[in-house]
């Protein structure tokens, strides 16, 4: 019994081979059927994971390869993505980055203008913000970024976060 993924192509065979050779009955036909439509669907689910899989480490590769930190923050401006060029700038790991609030990390005299930008951002759809911040090190060093964040919307337009650069 030929495997046939949804486009209809041959991606395996299937068959059962009893003790004493004899053609299947009906019943056994029938079971045979079902048993290659399941692994018609692993398979087909199987060869799609990878190449997610293989689509995510090639983004995560030209992501990181770029000197620029690429992030996604959520709605209450919570890292939920940091690029490798980030430990870098802020010399914390990305790990230990994750989950914290994005303005715990920009200079105090440059805070309300972060959050004003993050509300007109909000607000705002479809125009990116673009400002000029210090961030600080873990060893105290004032480190100026220049900042580039897009809203990030579901399907209704309701704001989810935001991605951007530094």
């Amino acid at each position: 019994m030929p495997i046939k993924n949804s486009a209809g192509a041959v991606v395996g065979t299937f068959a059962i081979f009893p003790e004493q050779a004899r053609g299947p009955n009906h019943d056994e036909v029938g079971a045979i059927e079902r048993a290659a439509d399941i692994a018609a669907i692993a398979i087909e689910r199987h060869v799609t994971h990878e190449a997610l899989q293989r689509s995510e480490a090639e983004h995560r590769a030209l992501v990181d390869s770029l000197k620029q930190v690429v992030f996604r923050v959520d709605l209450l401006g919570c890292w939920t993505f940091l690029s490798r060029a980030w430990v870098q700038l802020s010399g914390k790991r990305i790990d230990d980055s994750l989950g914290q609030p994005l303005i715990d990390f920009v200079h105090r005299d440059d805070r309300t203008s972060m959050i004003e930008l993050l509300q007109r951002l909000a607000i705002t759809p479809d125009k990116p913000q673009e400002t000029e911040l210090r961030f600080i090190s873990p060893a105290g060093e004032v480190r100026r970024v220049e900042l580039r964040v897009t809203a990030q919307r579901d399907a209704s337009g309701q704001f989810l976060g935001a991605t951007g650069t530094l």
